[in-house]
C-alpha cells in the first residue's frame, strides 16, 4: 500500500506542471509561455487553428 501512495504522488505531482502536460499534446505547432497553438486537419481540405490556454488545476 505504500507503494501505491508513493507512486500516485508522484503521478499528481507531474500532472500538475503545466510543461509536462503540453509536451504530450498532439497537434502542437507553437507554445508561447502557457498558450499552446493547436492545428487539426480534416480530409486535407478543412482545417482550424486555435490557441489554448494551459492552467494548472486542482487535484486530488
Amino acid at each position: 500500500m505504500d507503494i501505491e501512495d508513493k507512486r500516485s504522488n508522484a503521478i499528481i505531482a507531474w500532472a500538475k506542471n503545466p510543461s509536462n502536460i503540453i509536451s504530450v499534446l498532439p497537434n502542437v505547432v507553437g507554445i508561447k509561455n502557457n498558450v499552446v497553438k493547436l492545428k487539426f486537419t480534416r480530409f486535407l481540405l478543412f482545417s482550424f487553428e486555435g490557441e489554448f490556454v494551459v492552467e494548472p488545476s486542482f487535484i486530488r
